[in-house]
């Protein structure tokens, strides 16, 4: 199949921002506190040069599928600087919301029960 993505583009115009949004994805969320499944809504986008006709999203999907199966927030970084090389792209956006249900205690009947948080993290890349 012809690769069209790595056609060169004469045209010289760049795009801020181009790829995926409401992705839905299965991943584990591990901060070294809380270990918990969750789906996450996803949104990845890169930043295509001028000379490029256009990006991989299969690629898109297998950065969050192999990089973002487990979430660990501190990984986060390194995560975004592996996208940028996979994609060849100059700048990648990453944003992630999940629900995270945390165990809390009542204070009058000592009674425990689940609080849900939506979380949002969201990690912009530019390379050097």
């Amino acid at each position: 199949m012809h690769d069209v993505q790595n056609e060169h583009d004469d045209r010289g115009i760049a795009i801020d921002e181009v790829g995926i949004s409401d992705l839905r994805y299965p991943l584990v969320f591990d901060d070294g506190h809380i270990r918990q499944q969750a789906i996450a809504d996803i949104t990845l986008t890169v930043g295509l040069q001028a000379d490029r006709r256009g990006t991989h999203m299969s690629r898109m999907i297998a950065l969050v599928h192999d990089e973002i199966a487990t979430l660990t927030p501190e990984e986060l970084p390194h995560t975004l600087k592996r996208g940028l090389t996979l994609l060849d792209a100059p700048s990648l956006t990453l944003t992630l919301t999940l629900p995270l249900a945390t165990a809390v205690t009542a204070p009058a009947s000592n009674l425990t029960s689940w609080q849900t948080h939506d979380i949002t993290l969201r990690g912009p890349n530019r390379s050097c």
